[in-house]
């Protein structure tokens, strides 16, 4: 599994990971399912890195870092992969995590996700804690669900991950 830049021959995929009733896509389809003249002004919205996830060459799903605070040293990441590839979420997630620590001065990085689905952050190696819980937050398929923000940080990324932490040096 790999990780590369969107391009604009990308927007097939992206729409269609962002329209699929069969997978949930929280930062563009939660208000609803996204226009084709919108489609792009929401994927770019705050946006700091959209990426597509690649295995063996096909294109299996989307990740992006967005909403990056410079005085917070924050960042949020969500990834939506194909129904197919779901349980390789996991994958994509430790690679935009490597990349936003890597590229980025963040101590910590959040997702959220909505109480019929995992964390993000399910499946990772290192340490990651819950750090928000909203009862009855969104209505999505006709009914209201829990929603969670969870974190990993810096620390506990490199702890496990055995990486290099440039940031301090």
């Amino acid at each position: 599994m790999e990780l590369r830049p969107s391009l604009e021959s990308d927007l097939d995929i992206l729409y269609a990971l962002a329209t699929s009733g069969r997978c949930f896509w929280w930062r563009v389809s939660s208000l609803g399912l996204p226009m084709p003249d919108n489609f792009v002004r929401k994927l770019e919205h705050d946006c700091a890195m959209l990426y597509v996830v690649e295995s063996d060459g096909d294109r299996v799903g989307a990740s992006s870092l967005y909403e990056y605070s410079r005085p917070n040293g924050t960042m949020w990441l969500d990834v939506v992969m194909l129904p197919a590839y779901a349980e390789r979420r996991h994958e994509a997630t430790s690679l935009a995590l490597e990349n936003a620590f890597a590229n980025w001065s963040v101590r910590k990085v959040y997702a959220v996700h909505q109480e019929f689905e995992s964390s993000p952050f399910e499946g990772l190696d290192c340490r990651w804690q819950r750090e928000g819980h909203f009862k009855d937050r969104v209505r999505i398929r006709g009914r209201f669900w829990d929603q969670y923000i969870s974190a990993v940080y810096r620390d506990d990324w490199y702890r496990v991950s055995g990486g290099h932490d440039d940031s301090t040096s």
